[in-house]
């Protein structure tokens, strides 16, 4: 199956590469809910990337991985039954230590992430400062 591939410079020098197999526009609302998302969480936690890519098709699995400019990272696994699969399973064995108002953030980027890959099947979204 084709994907399609969006590679740009976002605002303020971000750099941001997505796949996706169906058919994914930079004027998308969700598309601009994600820069959005990633620069509010790029301002609390100094995000130096964020990345989500699947990483197996059977089962459907995704790494969901950020990382903050002082080497704190978040890895974290998404499991799909489908790509229809609004609820997935997540894995919460993060290493590092994050504060609670640096946590909440990242839920609008992942909740945004999960939308994505259910109207688009996103394959890869990667974005860096």
């Amino acid at each position: 199956m084709p994907e399609f591939k969006i590679d740009y410079e976002g605002q303020s020098g971000k750099k941001v590469k997505i796949e996706s197999i169906l058919l994914c526009n930079i004027s998308s609302d969700l598309i601009k809910k994600l820069e959005f998302y990633t620069d509010v969480l790029k301002e609390k936690i100094n995000l130096i990337s964020f990345e989500i890519k699947r990483i197996s098709k059977t089962p459907l699995n995704y790494s969901y991985e950020f990382e903050s400019i002082d080497g704190r990272k978040w890895d974290q696994i998404i499991k799909f039954t489908n790509y229809n699969d609004i609820n997935p399973f997540m894995n919460f064995d993060i290493p590092d230590f994050w504060k609670m108002d640096e946590f909440l953030y990242h839920r609008d980027v992942r909740d945004t992430t999960i939308l994505l890959i259910n109207s688009h099947q996103l394959t890869k979204c990667k974005i860096t400062w």
